[in-house]
């Protein structure tokens, strides 16, 4: 069985779909699986994946049958989950060619540490345009308060510690939040984090993206603040933090894409 599965969730992702597998494929560190859950694309999503399979057998296709969404599709790769390690992948964006590697020989000698998250950088279809970078060490929950202090999709886990919590939640509040809900949920039940500087993922984000960031998930956002904060048993005066994504959402989505270019969050 291999050391390290991949699991990616997949919907209507023809034009990146090739880059984020092939960055899989071309990493330092070979003994991984990689399993793509197709959420009921209706473009060549299926075609493209399925060709891979063909040229990698360690590459895996499941589907579902009506679009589910990330959380559930995450879920179903999980459930099916050989490796030791789970390292996270979206369908648009790719890694540097040493990131498993370098994420596993962290775990590998920091026992006390479940998961691991990597610095970013952010790219259009023109150029890298930002970057995400967190500091080096152990985070503490109270570092989930003001807002997610990790990359998600630049996550390495051990699966062991995804299956005290179950998985992700699926609800219609984690549409959008199911990677801070995740975090939340793991920190309340007494798993811990860690970050590297190092810039290791790469994550297309565009001024459309944040067109399609409707106010009804930032409500869905202070509703699961609301559940992370209490399971955590963080102090009442930090629940001021809820209101956040409310009053971030009034913002125009142009105005906060700009302000993201400014001061790289």
């Amino acid at each position: 069985m291999p050391r390290v599965t991949v699991i990616m969730a997949a919907y209507n992702a023809e034009g990146t779909i090739i880059r984020a597998i092939e960055s899989i494929q071309n990493q330092t560190f070979s003994d991984w699986e990689l399993i793509i859950c197709d959420d009921c694309s209706s473009d060549l999503t299926v075609e493209i994946i399925k060709s891979k399979t063909l040229s990698d057998n360690r590459i895996k296709l499941v589907s579902n049958s009506v679009n589910m969404y990330a959380a559930f599709s995450r879920n179903k790769c999980i459930k099916q989950a050989s490796g030791e390690y789970i390292v996270i992948q979206d369908s648009d964006d790719y890694s540097h060619h040493d990131r498993i590697q370098i994420c596993v020989d962290y775990l590998d000698n920091t026992k006390d540490v479940d998961f691991v998250s990597t610095s970013a950088f952010f790219f259009d279809h023109k150029t890298i345009w930002g970057q995400r970078v967190l500091l080096n060490g152990i985070r503490k929950s109270d570092d989930l308060i003001k807002g997610l202090c990790f990359v998600h999709a630049a996550t390495t886990f051990r699966k062991r510690s995804i299956d005290v919590v179950e998985g992700y939640r699926v609800d219609k509040e984690t549409r959008r939040g199911q990677d801070y809900d995740l975090f939340m949920r793991m920190y309340a039940s007494g798993l811990s984090g860690a970050t590297l500087s190092n810039k290791l993922y790469y994550i297309y984000e565009t001024n459309n993206g944040y067109k399609r960031r409707k106010y009804k998930y930032r409500i869905d956002e202070a509703k699961l603040r609301y559940k992370g904060y209490k399971a955590m048993n963080t102090g009442f005066v930090n629940y001021i933090y809820i209101l956040k994504p409310l009053v971030l959402g009034l913002v125009p989505n142009k105005v906060m894409f700009w302000i993201k270019r400014i001061i790289q969050m």
